[in-house]
């Protein structure tokens, strides 16, 4: 994973302004409250289905993320990458609780609070949630793949009109880390950050006691 790491700071990031990102761009928490009830209800009472998973081992996130790299990287390269010997620890264990299954009355009261609050044309906004429990971890990356978007033969290039916002359920609590660039995040529950997922490293984890629920959503903007 190092190699990988290493290889996009070099070739993939196009600047070093992070502090920006660091800075929450709006607070949703009166607006989405509700949502943070209800699925942390539902995914205790398992009416919302939930699984653990690193996305890193996945085949088809390999194929995908080598396939941005306009050659450059192959995917049989990434794989190797991402089990290398020496960070097998790091990789084995990492990995993040996924929420991506909701009931249709709830997706049709959030897409259009997201398409509002957030400028996103409705009909392109994907939407999930990560739960970081305690001891769970998310190693540094970049991000370059559409969530949901999963052909090989999609447009992989550095899309500006499309923004990525991570929002969460709860005030920040002892013992979660989110590290954006070179500074570590703190929030309050509805806080919303942006960054420019090409260029900003980021990732997790949970030391505390107390699990970090988020909201991840992204889509296109709104046209002028």
């Amino acid at each position: 994973m190092k190699q990988w790491f290493e290889w996009q700071f070099k070739n993939q990031r196009k600047n070093n302004q992070w502090d920006q990102w660091t800075v929450p761009l709006i607070n949703l928490k009166k607006d989405l409250d509700w949502f943070f009830q209800e699925v942390k209800t539902k995914v205790k009472t398992k009416e919302i289905p939930t699984w653990f998973e690193n996305v890193f081992y996945r085949k088809d996130w390999t194929d995908r993320t080598a396939s941005g790299t306009e050659g450059s990287v192959t995917s049989e390269e990434l794989w190797t990458w991402t089990h290398e010997e020496s960070y097998k620890d790091l990789m084995d264990k990492a990995g993040i609780t996924k929420i991506t299954e909701f009931p249709q009355n709830i997706k049709n009261r959030l897409i259009p609070i997201l398409a509002e609050k957030l400028s996103l044309q409705e009909d392109t906004i994907n939407f999930y949630c990560h739960n970081e429990g305690p001891g769970h971890h998310f190693p540094m990356h970049f991000d370059r793949n559409r969530w949901g978007k999963f052909s090989l033969n999609e447009d992989t290039s550095y899309n500006k009109n499309y923004g990525l916002f991570l929002i969460f359920f709860d005030d920040w609590q002892h013992g979660q880390a989110f590290q954006q660039g070179t500074k570590f995040l703190t929030w309050k529950s509805g806080d919303v950050f942006t960054w420019d997922h090409e260029s900003t490293p980021h990732g997790s984890c949970n030391f505390g006691y107390e699990d970090r629920y988020t909201l991840l959503v992204n889509g296109e903007f709104k046209k002028d």
